[in-house]
């Protein structure tokens, strides 16, 4: 049988045995072989990479396998041309492999999340401080990385441990309520007030290929695989009915972009009779329904002409 992504991953992180506390000669050694003067920039050089070889590839392992905060802290940014933490960096660059070998392994299931788990879905939850305007997640979809799905369902396992992830996030944060409700990650909104459900919306029908660096295999941004997973982990009926600034729901704003579908598999008006149906699946309240169809801004839509 072929070894999936995920097993070689997984794989990977078993055959580095990294000591809880890298020795300074170590990391020092880590920054040397990136060029970097401070070991607080590892990961954030590592994120720059335009590709991980195998010796980036252990050095990423071994610092998240770390204990010393301040060498894996995904929250940590390079000051300067860009400004921005590993995440987002890695995001931007479409890093696949930080990315991959960031979160894909976290889901391996097991009775209890790691704190690496939780600070990973800590940092994703943070929104770029360039423009202060979006989460990694929103990024993520915009960009359409074939990660998403990995991400939707990371983020969704780690936020069903609410006292968890406050706990963590206060140990990050010394100005975090413990005790105050955690917005999940998946109504969190960007400049414009759009959820990642909204962006989803703008991305059906306009997926992106690319080649597993650890596979070997094709894999796919599929927006359609991306609601489906958070159809298994979240509350739909909250994020169906959402409003975005401009009063539109997810479903509206699908309607609003359907001219932007582009696909040869499918008609734009398939998508909308697809996601009409979910809607209906997951609602069952007349004003609820309405508010999931139609959104705030009183203009019907009519479906699309076949």
């Amino acid at each position: 049988m072929a070894t999936t992504a995920m097993e070689t991953m997984v794989e990977e992180y078993s055959q580095v045995q990294a000591p809880k506390d890298l020795k300074q000669k170590t990391l020092a050694k880590f920054a040397s072989d990136l060029g970097i003067d401070s070991t607080n920039l590892i990961l954030w050089s590592l994120a720059d990479q335009a590709s991980l070889d195998p010796a980036h590839t252990k050095m990423l392992i071994s610092v998240l396998q770390n204990n010393n905060d301040d060498i894996r802290s995904l929250l940590n940014p390079k000051m300067g041309e860009y400004d921005r933490p590993p995440l987002h960096h890695a995001i931007e660059r479409k890093n696949f492999p930080f990315l991959d070998r960031l979160i894909a392994p976290q889901q391996v299931a097991s009775q209890e999340l790691s704190d690496l788990s939780v600070e990973i879905v800590i940092a994703l939850r943070g929104k770029n401080p360039e423009q202060y305007s979006f989460t990694c997640l929103h990024a993520s979809i915009r960009a359409k990385l074939p990660c998403v799905v990995d991400m939707v369902t990371l983020c969704a396992l780690v936020e069903a441990e609410e006292s968890k992830l406050r706990r963590v996030a206060k140990q990050i944060h010394d100005d975090t309520d413990k005790n105050e409700k955690v917005e999940s990650i998946f109504l969190m909104r960007d400049i414009r007030g759009n959820t990642p459900l909204h962006l989803v919306m703008e991305s059906l029908g306009n997926g992106m290929k690319r080649k597993s660096t650890t596979s070997g295999e094709y894999v796919q941004y599929d927006p359609m695989q991306v609601i489906d997973a958070m159809e298994k982990a979240c509350d739909m009926a909250a994020l169906w009915t959402a409003i975005n600034d401009a009063g539109y729901s997810p479903y509206k704003y699908l309607l609003k972009n359907i001219g932007k579908v582009r696909s040869d598999a499918e008609r734009p008006q398939d998508f909308q009779e697809q996601i009409r149906a979910k809607v209906f699946g997951a609602l069952n309240d007349i004003p609820l329904l309405k508010r999931a169809l139609y959104g705030t801004r009183g203009t019907y839509v009519p479906m699309a002409e076949t």
